[in-house]
């Protein structure tokens, strides 16, 4: 049996795209081990699923696993895995984690694939953590590590797997990578989650809602302030907001008179579709920037997979989505003007037609069933028989 080891910077469980990614592999009869950050696990390995779980860090200080290229933690604990395992295939997740696994991976002659679900460098920029304080700001902003870490690690893999054609191509663009060497894996969710598609009847109140965890490179502040500021305790609109992160407080503050505006706070991910339900339209009303225009917010195929049509921003991968599957509408998310006029003409939209054509997107394309076929072929590929 072919063997593979996922190398995963955060605990484990729980990531759902780590778990998606793991059982569809251990289904197509390889053994998956995973080398995951100890957060607090009673055991330092164990066997879940039929996945071989490794921890970093077990019983020691978190700064000691914390995933940076030249943490001795991270270079001796994934050394030894390769050895105690001998993988004939390494995906790494993490791109702070993922030069010492290539230039192990090339050491002990075994493939390397980067997970690539982000533009990393864009995504350290806009995360607040890394915003906080002057050592943060100066290594990634000034200096600019992280691009530094992407241009280093980008050459030594072997496969690259990304979420998006557009994340594919600025790696092209940027790097010269092989087009042929990067497999396009959407996260979408699995079919058993989201059995059937809710039957929407559109009327005269529609319900415009948001979940997920809610930070400041995905803000929805521009479309909540609009909301706040021009349809307060409108009779004929609702705007739910399910989840818990750190722009929550300001948003409960922007909305603290607004008795059609509701929070639901955190969920537990098998409460995810009894909440998102009762939405009529889901929005992803992200500002466009190098984050947003290189990455797709698995939300959108949870809304499509329910037949919920969605209101997004410009950010290129959204706005390529929605024009191909005409599941909703593009609206400049950025300009409140634009924003407000939009929801004024919600009722004169052909919403049964979109909510349609998200369950025939969700069906037909964007559904896990599909994207793991993609991600088993790739691997296989580089296991020689």
């Amino acid at each position: 049996m072919k063997k593979i080891l996922y190398i995963w910077k955060s605990p484990y469980p729980w990531d759902v795209r780590v778990e998606k990614f793991c059982k569809s592999l251990t289904e197509a009869k390889y053994q998956v081990h995973i080398l995951a950050r100890w957060g607090n696990e009673v055991h330092d390995s164990e066997v879940i699923d039929n996945v071989h779980i490794h921890r970093v860090g077990y019983l020691k200080h978190s700064i000691r696993s914390y995933p940076l290229p030249f943490n001795p933690t991270w270079n001796k604990a994934i050394k030894k895995a390769i050895e105690e395992i001998i993988p004939d295939l390494i995906i790494v997740r993490e791109i702070m984690l993922a030069e010492t696994a290539g230039k192990l991976a090339h050491e002990f002659k075994i493939p390397i694939i980067l997970d690539m679900a982000e533009n990393y460098p864009a995504a350290m920029r806009a995360w607040k953590k890394y915003n906080k304080n002057f050592i943060s700001r100066f290594l990634v902003h000034k200096l600019r590590l992280p691009d530094k870490v992407e241009a280093k690690v980008v050459p030594l893999m072997d496969g690259i797997i990304t979420v998006c054609n557009e994340q594919k191509r600025r790696l092209n663009r940027v790097y010269k990578y092989d087009l042929d060497k990067i497999e396009i894996v959407h996260n979408t969710p699995l079919k058993r989650n989201f059995p059937q598609k809710i039957n929407k009847e559109f009327g005269s109140i529609y319900t415009i809602g948001h979940h997920g965890y809610h930070t400041s490179e995905k803000s929805i502040k521009n479309f909540v302030t609009a909301f706040a500021e021009n349809f307060k305790n409108h009779e004929n609109f609702r705007l739910e907001i399910a989840g818990d992160g750190d722009e929550i407080p300001e948003l409960m503050k922007i909305a603290k008179d607004c008795d059609n505006v509701i929070f639901h706070g955190n969920f537990q991910p098998q409460n995810l579709v009894s909440i998102i339900s009762n939405f009529d339209i889901g929005i992803l009303p992200y500002q466009v920037n190098d984050f947003n225009n290189y990455t797709i917010h698995n939300k959108i195929f949870d809304y499509f997979a329910l037949g919920i049509p969605v209101i997004v921003s410009k950010a290129v991968p959204l706005k390529r989505i929605v024009k191909e599957t005409h599941t909703g509408f593009v609206v400049d998310c950025d300009d409140s003007d634009a924003i407000v006029n939009f929801i004024n003409s919600i009722p004169n939209k052909n919403w049964p037609a979109c909510s349609k054509n998200a369950r025939d997107a969700f069906m037909k394309q964007y559904r896990w069933r599909y994207d793991s076929i993609k991600l088993i072929d790739f691997c296989k590929s580089y296991l020689s028989e």
